[in-house]
């Protein structure tokens, strides 16, 4: 295992054990408690870690394409797309950031549904 890969795990491991998870979305009265108000914090900190992973990650790819290096990943050619032509095919640096989240750090049914959403436009 490297490095890299216990980080992701980490983040993926703190979202899951939360408590409460979906429980405030049940029960909106909970969002006032004081648990959720930490568990709130403490998923902020994990997404801003996530965040901060996945830029180095896409820094990574976007210096290997600028070194002319083929495209190699999913996330190599949806970094092609910003550089379209073509208005309705570019996608910001955001949009691709936010399809490799989806992609590596939610669930099967979630990143399938992202996967649709983007080979239909």
């Amino acid at each position: 295992w490297t490095t890299r890969n216990r980080r992701v795990y980490s983040f993926v491991d703190g979202e899951a054990s939360e408590d409460l998870a979906g429980a405030a979305d049940i029960l909106p009265i909970l969002r006032l408690t004081p648990l959720h108000t930490r568990k709130a914090e403490r998923m902020k900190r994990i997404r801003a870690q996530e965040d901060a992973w996945l830029h180095e990650r896409i820094g990574e790819r976007r210096r290997h394409l600028a070194a002319g290096g083929e495209p190699q990943t999913l996330c190599d050619i949806l970094l092609g797309t910003m550089d379209s032509p073509c208005p309705g095919q570019r996608l910001s640096y955001e949009n691709v950031k936010e399809i490799c989240n989806e992609i590596i750090f939610a669930g099967t049914d979630t990143t399938a549904t992202t996967t649709e959403a983007v080979l239909a436009h």
